[in-house]
């Protein structure tokens, strides 16, 4: 794992250009964050010459949470700054990281050591969501159509569950589950998001809900794109197949 630390700067065109990759956004985000123009930026970006007014400068060092000094490379951004950390605009209610599922208890408990280690890619949503919500990956095949491979979760530790909703759960031992919860008056009982597993039982004295998914994103391009390969896959797999069998 490489070391993600910040190097010295001294030109609003490395600034800038290093807090939009860090954040991994485009100029057309940062304009809808700002309100400043996506041309604009671009010319800070591409632009040595290009000279904003203050005016231009402050909503984009207001949304990096850095001064326009440090905006402008006159003054070295803190080496305590949350790598990835942006303030959201009236536009977009909140952001939150994408983290490793071995990094939850970390974030959990506000160990973010892990997020200076390497860039943390951050999310967007108009919920109005916890400061300690995150994302997570679904890296199985495990929840089937429910929680599809690929797809991305959004968990709010603030929120309160309610019949029916999705959750993290975590044990005793830091195993993390992800359950349906279900509710009978004051009994509370867990199911598995796993189609094939059907029992229901009630939550464990040593499970505590983490948080609530409150959003599941997926992406129908990468999909088509999954779908595509495996098409591809097998019509060469075919093809091959039928030179080998061919007679000479």
């Amino acid at each position: 794992m490489s070391s993600y630390k910040l190097t010295k700067m001294t030109s609003l065109q490395e600034v800038l250009s290093f807090l939009m990759d860090e954040g991994d956004i485009d100029d057309a985000t940062l304009s809808r964050e700002t309100g400043i123009p996506a041309s604009s930026i671009s010319r800070m970006r591409l632009n040595t010459e290009a000279n904003p007014t203050a005016a231009t400068l402050r909503p984009i060092a207001k949304y990096f949470s850095i001064s326009i000094s440090q905006l402008l490379g006159d003054e070295d951004i803190s080496k305590d700054r949350l790598p990835g950390h942006q303030n959201p605009s009236q536009f977009t209610s909140a952001r939150m990281p994408l983290i490793n599922w071995d990094n939850v208890f970390d974030w959990i408990h506000g160990n973010l050591k892990f997020m200076t280690d390497k860039p943390v890619k951050w999310l967007s949503t108009e919920k109005n969501i916890g400061e300690k919500s995150f994302a997570l990956l679904i890296d199985t095949d495990t929840f089937g159509l429910v929680l599809k491979k690929g797809s991305t979760i959004i968990i709010d530790p603030d929120q309160n569950p309610i019949d029916g909703n999705f959750i993290l759960l975590s044990t005793n031992d830091e195993k993390l589950l992800l359950r349906q919860i279900l509710m009978d008056g004051d009994d509370i009982y867990t199911k598995s998001l796993n189609p094939e597993i059907k029992n229901i039982k009630n939550l464990q004295k040593n499970e505590k809900i983490i948080g609530v998914i409150i959003e599941t994103r997926f992406s129908v391009v990468e999909e088509i794109e999954n779908v595509a390969q495996k098409s591809r896959a097998k019509k060469n797999f075919i093809l091959s197949g039928a030179l080998i069998s061919k007679p000479l």
